[in-house]
């Protein structure tokens, strides 16, 4: 029985972007790094310390992998929720306090990803 047939069975209508593989099929020389792993992204114009604030007490963007794109400057990563995300990192990525933040400079918006906190360890 699949996912699908499995949440009709129950009479709730899966989405079908819980059911949709990446778009890129995983190759050998692209290391995935799995997680489970927390995320949330920013922008500049965006109220961050509230956001943030929330976010690591508890957030709800479990992060399943993380993989490289490609190997160019202004490398892309592809991260992966209940769907796939692409994000293109033009800043060198730092880890400030267990958070990995990742930059796009032109699009003045950030990656930040961090593990799982105490509360969040049920999932």
């Amino acid at each position: 029985m699949s996912a699908t047939e499995f949440f009709q069975d129950l009479n709730f209508q899966l989405p079908e972007s819980f059911v949709h593989m990446p778009a890129q099929p995983f190759k050998s020389d692209q290391p995935i790094i799995w997680g489970p792993f927390m995320a949330i992204l920013l922008h500049s114009s965006s109220d961050h310390s509230e956001r943030v604030s929330e976010w690591l007490r508890r957030s709800d963007e479990l992060v399943e992998y993380i993989r490289k794109v490609d190997d160019r400057p202004g490398f892309e990563i592809e991260w992966w929720t209940h769907r796939q995300h692409i994000f293109e990192v033009t800043e060198k990525p730092v880890i400030e306090n267990g958070i990995l933040k990742l930059q796009n400079g032109p699009e003045k918006s950030q990656l930040w990803i961090r593990n799982l906190n105490v509360r969040e360890n049920h999932i």
